[in-house]
């Protein structure tokens, strides 16, 4: 097949004029077994690489393409191993339905193209791109981490230059990037020991160690970051925070980068945020139908407020903007305070916290109530001064929601109270308060599902009829022998009613008001995270880590 190829290939460039008979016999005579007709012919100096792609192109109707044009989406990587890749010359590049387009130097490899289908499982549409081309994709987008290891020995024992024209850092630090986003990373962390450098990547809320550079490549990555930032590099000494932009694929990436002065130099920390697979929207934030409409009905309400709590990472921020975008409307004027802003939206006025000219969360809320708002949304409430004037923004006519850290939602009443906002003041304004976490999805590639032990039904209280089989982690290559892979959110809905209100009033206490709830319909976290274990998308041990600290 691969000999008939080959002499096609011949025929073509001799159909289109650009070699004769004698050159392709010629080429053909030195041509060694295993070796393809286009090396030669190159080598001979009878065609470039680009002209011989451009050839085919003409003659065969194919899109040609260079590097720079390649609109490579990582995720369609992994669906082509790398072996396969080099193998056959090819880079995959997007997904659309049941089609994977990738670049191949040579599209007239019948046999390429049948192993590339067998192995994604996806109908292969070809477009043509130089040997060279293709080859600079696979090393920038396939083994990534072997990559950056590459560059660091290269580097290993050269003395440190200025960071704005060390090649070997800004490659580091792009194959760092990129990997990151490859592996679906909220944070990286570069940290600095006495002997050695670490980059972790918090990968579905967990961190993982990924590299451990030398130490003397350290300032250079931290400087390039910061020069990425627009940082003042020659300062060590404070605290800075910064962002920037990258596009990787056709992604766009925006990173916020954090710094902070350590014993052995400065720790950086990037959060990435990755507007093309944020998915905001009530429907997208892992609510079901009955959570949803608990949700919805809370929202109908003209003014009051409505609070999203939990540690940091919860998705607070995700739930927020689903919520803004269920209310976004010509009819509303809805107003944001954030620290920071993080994802921007077209019909909602935001404004971001600034604390070197003084713009507070409290500063900035009063700023927004003569703005005449409908929808306010306030980042955090973070003092008494800002609770203080979202309860009485509440009260005058503006729907409100904001956030607060606490482990569920009875314990945030006593939160609001905690900072002075008066009971009657709370029992009046708050109409509801929603608590969640994410726990990490398993791995759908690699899940094993078993038989509950009677040990781990015993403590968690729960009768064998209630399930039969849950799902065990194993772990494989796409998940990182995590045996996870995304997250989805669990949450605790707790919509005031009378008999709820009355009790703020009357200052019980938080073990009265969740009996009260309970009894009123309440789920705690626990249960509602249950619900998912024993549908297999989650697991037990999973819904014990996060729930550790959770009262029920």
């Amino acid at each position: 097949m691969k000999k008939v190829a080959r002499e096609r290939l011949g025929d073509i460039l001799v159909e289109s004029g650009r070699l004769t008979e004698s050159q392709l016999k010629a080429a053909l005579a030195q041509q060694a077994p295993r070796q393809k007709l286009g090396q030669v012919i190159r080598g001979m100096g009878l065609l470039t690489e680009q002209e011989i792609a451009e050839i085919l192109s003409e003659q065969l109707r194919i899109p040609c393409m260079s590097s720079d044009n390649f609109l490579i989406d990582p995720q369609v990587i992994e669906f082509i191993p790398e072996r396969l890749a080099r193998r056959h010359n090819v880079v995959p590049l997007f997904l659309v339905e049941n089609e994977l387009t990738v670049a191949m130097s040579d599209p007239l490899d019948l046999v390429a193209v049948d192993e590339l289908q067998q192995e994604s499982g996806y109908r292969i549409n070809c477009v043509l791109s130089t040997e060279s081309a293709i080859n600079r994709a696979l090393d920038e987008y396939y083994s990534v981490a072997q990559s950056i290891q590459d560059v660091i020995a290269a580097f290993e024992g050269d003395a440190p230059r200025t960071a704005e024209d060390s090649a070997p850092a800004v490659r580091i630090v792009n194959q760092m990037l990129f990997q990151a986003v490859k592996l679906n990373a909220s944070d990286i962390h570069v940290e600095h020991g006495e002997h050695a450098c670490r980059i972790r990547f918090r990968i579905d809320g967990i961190l993982h160690e990924i590299l451990t550079p030398p130490i003397h490549l350290g300032a250079f990555i931290t400087s390039r970051l910061k020069i990425m930032a627009n940082l003042d590099i020659s300062e060590k000494r404070l605290p800075q925070d910064g962002r920037f932009s990258i596009t990787v694929g056709k992604r766009l990436i925006d990173v916020r980068v954090s710094t902070l002065p350590t014993t052995y130099g400065e720790k950086v920390v990037l959060r990435i945020l990755d507007k093309s697979s944020m998915q905001i929207g009530l429907d997208h934030i892992g609510l079901d139908a009955e959570e949803t409409s608990i949700i919805e009905k809370l929202l109908l309400h003209p003014y009051g407020m409505l609070l999203v709590t939990g540690p940091t990472g919860s998705g607070k921020s995700t739930t927020l903007y689903g919520m803004l975008r269920h209310l976004s409307s010509p009819e509303k004027n809805i107003v944001t305070i954030e620290d920071p802003v993080e994802y921007k939206f077209d019909d909602i006025n935001q404004m971001q916290v600034n604390t070197k000219v003084n713009l507070t969360f409290a500063r900035g809320l009063r700023a927004i109530l003569r703005q005449d708002p409908d929808v306010i949304m306030v980042g955090e409430i973070r003092d008494e001064e800002t609770a203080s004037i979202a309860v009485r923004s509440a009260l005058t006519g503006h729907f409100v929601l904001s956030t607060l850290h606490t482990n569920d939602v009875v314990s945030t009443i006593g939160r609001m109270i905690d900072m002075q906002v008066a009971p009657y003041l709370l029992a009046s304004s708050i109409v509801g308060v929603i608590s969640q976490r994410l726990v990490r999805t398993v791995c759908k590639d690699c899940v094993q599902y078993i038989e509950p032990d009677a040990a781990t039904l015993a403590k968690w209280e729960i009768k064998p009829a209630q399930v039969q089989r849950w799902a065990k982690i194993r772990g494989c290559e796409r998940c990182n022998h995590s045996g996870y892979k995304g997250r989805t959110a669990i949450f605790e809905i707790l919509a005031i009613n009378d008999a709820i209100r009355q009790m703020i009033i009357d200052s019980k206490s938080s073990v009265e008001i969740r009996e009260v709830a309970k009894r009123s319909g309440l789920s705690m976290l626990r249960t509602v995270g249950m619900k998912k274990v024993f549908l297999g998308i989650t697991t037990i041990d999973e819904l014990e880590r996060v729930t550790v600290s959770i009262e029920e």
